[in-house]
């Protein structure tokens, strides 16, 4: 047994991958190796690309409710506003028709004052 994953077979090095292949000769090797090498790149490529993905979504999803709440925020205090001048303008129309109502009646007492200068007292 020479080192590392070398086996001696009387004239050529036959290598014991971690996954058990043997391959004997330099070529062979090599070329085995290269291809397990970018298997490897490929699956660590596609492993990588996924959790991007999962990360852009995540942020997507996250971007999206703060907007949400964000636009919520403003149609709730919209809806608020709404509300109050709603109140305001039913107190408004309140007071314009009691001050209506006030002003027809000193016109009234106003013209009834009026007559009773003019009329003057029974002679």
């Amino acid at each position: 047994r020479a080192r590392g994953g070398e086996v001696w077979l009387g004239g050529a090095i036959t290598w014991r991958s971690r996954g058990g292949h043997v391959a004997q000769g330099g070529a062979a090797m090599l070329s085995r190796l290269l291809k397990e090498h970018q298997a490897r790149q490929s699956e660590r490529r596609e492993l990588q690309a996924e959790r991007r993905r999962r990360e852009a979504i995540a942020a997507a999803t996250r971007l999206t409710e703060a907007l949400v709440d964000h636009l919520n925020v403003g149609v709730a205090q919209a809806y608020v506003n709404q509300r109050k001048l709603d109140q305001e303008v039913k107190t408004l129309q309140a007071q314009a028709a009691q001050f209506a109502r006030q002003t027809g009646q000193w016109i009234s007492m106003v013209e009834n004052f009026n007559q009773a200068l003019k009329v003057g007292p029974p002679h």
